[in-house]
């Protein structure tokens, strides 16, 4: 997250061209990126996170996946590239397989 967050952060305008979207969009994921990987490092260090600190792991990862799916069905950015459908669509399948394992431990563990 740190890393790609830190190429979305210096290199706004490129990656904003070849995926399609606005630099200010590109420049707002970089400063999130790190700031979501420094609030999931903690718990996933843990050997038993706090249940809360998990489900606003949980949640957030939610929420971005559900910005993710809405930007491409609601046609958010008019000039998406493929290649700005397919990062969208990559970036997003990770999150939600980390976001349901987060929601199963919380279960598992209630």
């Amino acid at each position: 997250m740190i890393v790609s967050g830190s190429v979305h952060f210096l290199s706004p305008g490129r990656l904003a061209r070849l995926l399609g979207v606005g630099g200010t969009l590109v420049t707002t994921v970089g400063g999130l990126l790190p700031t979501i990987g420094a609030g999931v490092a903690p718990p996933a260090v843990c050997a038993r996170p706090p249940f809360a600190w998990v489900l606003l792991v949980a949640v957030t990862g939610t929420a971005w996946v559900a910005a993710s799916i809405a930007s491409l069905a609601l046609d958010w950015w008019d000039d998406t590239t493929t290649a700005g459908t397919v990062w969208t669509v990559l970036q997003a399948v990770p999150v939600s397989l980390l976001t349901v394992l987060q929601l199963a431990a919380l279960r598992a563990g209630a």
